[in-house]
């Protein structure tokens, strides 16, 4: 959607019922205000959107792809803070959070696009530099965020096989002097006061050869859940015990070397602090977690990313080359206590928690050429290199849990059953490095019809070592292992401009992931591979899809509609899957089966009258397994984990002036979400099925109002209207479901707030 058009639906409310009335009443003031509302209070027509999809600056509406766009207007109004708050209202996005069967931790995301769902199948990138899919950059001097979607592998490679999200962040600018500072406060129902500051500044260097951007931010949430600790008379209640806190900031420089050059290394650096887990147990709706012990559950997560940009101009092109690193230091702790108490019916209980800790390091270099638009033809091309180290570690040491399993047991003193206090250990290490080759040429076949050919090459190689042990892995195991893939992934595409006003397109693509290695799983797990006809589960290959897509840009003569729609059907095979050896307690990742998806995306965004803005989206998509494999629980018709088959968005947003001081909006934002399954038995009749692996529908309402006194704008905001519990996904510890026991992602609870923002 286009810039100030989009929405926040992030944490609203259900009773879809409900939403209608505060639509019309929204309309019904927007009317009685035009009434009252001055000449030039605001444009009456959608606002240009300049976009770099392509990696060159077009206008959205010219752009032959599928995508949704959120500007700086809707980011600020909206109060859009991370991930959340904008990824429920993008058509057709789906996401799940946490732990999963590949034992992401808590901070784990998964990102769907089109029901291409899986660890790695949407590339998320910080302007031009690639970034883990599960990092959650805080949404503070950003000027846009682009979604495009589709498999994206011509230009932006491996894990692009379902599309791209791209966070463009503000660059300096030479000529102004400029800056903002925001405050807010907010009361989330379940727990206490939300804080949030942030500010940046603009400085010009050396007249207008350069210039310096800094800004910052600090969060604290309150949490929401209650840990309830033991049983009986000696029973606590720790309450909020999921607050948590966010700081960080970036530095920018813009350095205009020569009329040709100019250079842009950035600095970003983020730090996250939580106290506790934010899980609903058995529903999304409870707020207290039950634990025998109550161990603590901290988390901290802290990244920095540095690049910089060289961009020459050659006069018929440009010259772009973008390096950055990124360095990651992730780690948490869970209880466990209770998954060890559950196989004896909770009449032996120890406490003993589990570590993880990640650290991740990557290098990235591209350098490519665009360009200049010319009478025959267009053409992007260039290289691109990837070094991405990673370590995720497992410790989980219980002092004395040797001694007292022995004594509970009846084994003589001084008798011990393991020999060993390390419930498990996992020590897992892989370097990943892929060399690319990309181009997309654009020829002009006539003033109106136009065709694009595109090819990537790419040459991968991973290398992995892994050393487990414990008590619940049976003892030391280990192993290593190299995987390589190579290969080319076309791209094609036809473009006609009906007029000056209305574009159509056709899309051929395809889309691709890399392969990997697994850990070796312990000899405990043997039964469970059979049972599935697996003999070996130390590695996966890649997978690939191919999409074709038909869509179409419109706008009315006077820009006062605008709408972008199109339709795709995906064919996609040897699925990466993840799956869970119920009977271990281990997973691993296979290639199993094939799967299509098809379906629509439509956005619209309106002024009917001067001063009021309209905007919806409407996502559909079926995708559902067309082969099945021993390997994979799933059956021919069953749909793929995670994806509902709709989505819709609508949002409201009227500015009017009050006399010649005041100027302020109105916004409504609402958002829908269908049901999908985290479980593949799918059917009520099937023996298996549980409620508790439906995710239901669920609706989300947020209002906001302000008003803006000569650079200074008030903003009062309601999120998550109805106090809707919404299921965002399940999401299994990073040991081990307890049985009887699921555990969900929600939203949070009703916040109502305050926000302050001053300009210059």
């Amino acid at each position: 959607m286009t810039n100030g058009q989009k929405i926040d639906l992030r944490r609203a409310g259900r009773r879809s019922l409900k939403t209608a009335p505060i639509m019309a009443s929204l309309l019904a003031m927007s009317c009685v205000g035009e009434a009252r509302a001055q000449a030039g209070a605001a444009d009456d027509t959608v606002a240009e959107v300049i976009v770099t999809a392509q990696k060159r600056s077009q206008s959205l509406q010219d752009v032959p792809m599928s995508m949704s766009v959120l500007g700086s207007d809707t980011l600020e109004k909206a109060q859009v803070q991370a991930f959340e708050d904008y990824a429920t209202f993008v058509p057709n996005l789906s996401f799940a959070y946490g732990g999963s069967t590949q034992n992401d931790g808590r901070n784990g995301r998964g990102i769907a696009l089109r029901g291409i769902a899986g660890t790695g199948t949407v590339g998320v990138y910080i302007d031009d530099t690639p970034v883990p899919g599960d990092l959650d950059p805080k949404i503070s001097d950003v000027e846009r965020i682009e979604v495009l979607r589709g498999p994206q592998g011509t230009l932006y490679g491996s894990g692009s096989m379902g599309g791209t999200v791209r966070i463009i962040t503000r660059a300096p600018d030479p000529t102004t002097l400029s800056g903002h500072a925001e405050a807010s406060i907010s009361q989330v129902r379940e727990g206490r006061e939300n804080y949030d500051l942030k500010a940046a500044m603009n400085v010009p260097i050396a007249g207008d050869k350069a210039a310096l951007r800094v800004s910052g931010f600090f969060q604290s949430d309150s949490g929401v859940f209650d840990r309830i600790i033991g049983v009986g008379p000696a029973q606590r209640r720790e309450r909020n015990i999921d607050g948590q806190r966010q700081w960080g900031g970036q530095l920018t420089l813009l350095i205009q070397a020569t009329d040709n050059l100019t250079i842009t290394p950035r600095l970003m650096h983020q730090h996250q602090k939580a106290d506790g887990a934010p899980w609903a147990d058995i529903r999304p709706g409870e707020f207290d977690q039950f634990r025998l012990f109550g161990l603590e559950e901290p988390l901290e997560d802290r990244w920095t990313h540095a690049s910089v940009a060289f961009n020459y101009d050659l006069g018929w092109a440009e010259l772009i080359a973008s390096t950055s690193y990124l360095d990651r230091n992730f780690s948490e702790i869970e209880d466990q206590s209770d998954l060890i108490a559950s196989p004896f019916g909770f009449d032996f209980a120890f406490p003993s928690a589990l570590r993880e800790g990640l650290n991740y390091d990557r290098f990235v270099q591209e350098a490519r050429i665009v360009t200049r638009p010319g009478k025959r033809f267009q053409f992007t091309g260039g290289a691109y290199y990837s070094d991405l180290k990673r370590q995720r570690l497992f410790d989980g040491p219980a002092p004395g849990f040797d001694a007292a399993y022995s004594a509970f047991i009846g084994l003589p003193a001084g008798q011990r059953a393991f020999g060993t206090d390390q419930t498990f250990f996992l020590d897992s290490r892989d370097q990943t490095r892929e060399l690319a080759l990309f181009g997309e040429l654009t020829y002009n076949l006539t003033e109106r019809l136009r065709a694009t050919a595109g090819l990537r090459y790419f040459d991968a190689k991973q290398d992995r070592n892994r050393r487990a042990d414990g008590i619940f892995n049976g003892g030391p195991t280990s192993n290593s292992g190299v995987t390589r893939a190579d290969g080319l992934n076309p791209k094609a595409r036809v473009e006609f401009d009906v007029s000056s006003k209305v574009l159509v397109y056709a899309v051929a693509s395809k889309g691709y992931r890399l392969g990997g290695l697994n850990g070796k799983l312990p000899t405990r797990c043997d039964a469970d591979l059979r049972a599935l006809g697996v003999s070996s589960a130390e590695q996966y290959r890649p997978d690939s899809l191919w999409n074709y897509e038909v869509g179409a840009n419109a706008a009315t003569q006077d820009n006062r509609l605008t709408a972008r729609g199109s339709v795709f059907q995906i064919e996609w095979k040897n699925i990466q899957q993840s799956q869970l050896l119920i009977n271990c307690g281990f997973a691993f990742t296979g290639n199993a089966g094939a799967a299509r998806s098809r379906g629509a995306e439509l956005e619209v965004t309106a002024r009917p009258v001067n001063g009021l803005s309209l905007s919806g989206g409407l996502g559909y998509t079926d995708a559902q397994f067309t082969e099945s494999d021993p390997s994979l629980t799933a059956k021919v018709g069953d749909r793929v984990l995670q994806i509902p088959r709709f989505n819709f968005t609508a949002s409201a947003q009227y500015d009017f002036s009050l006399g010649a001081m005041f100027d302020g909006f109105v916004r409504a934002d609402v958002s829908g979400v269908s049901k999908s399954f985290t479980t593949f038995v799918q059917d009520p009749g099937e023996p298996g099925f549980s409620e508790a692996r439906v995710r239901r529908p669920y609706q989300l309402v947020n209002l906001a109002a302000g008003l803006t006194y000569e650079d200074a704008t008030f903003t009062a905001f309601v999120e998550n209207l109805f106090n809707e519990h919404a299921n965002l996904s399940d999401t299994r510890s990073i040991a081990a479901e307890l049985p009887g026991r699921p555990r969900y992602a929600t939203n949070r609870p009703r916040t109502v707030g305050f926000a302050v923002r001053k300009s210059f």
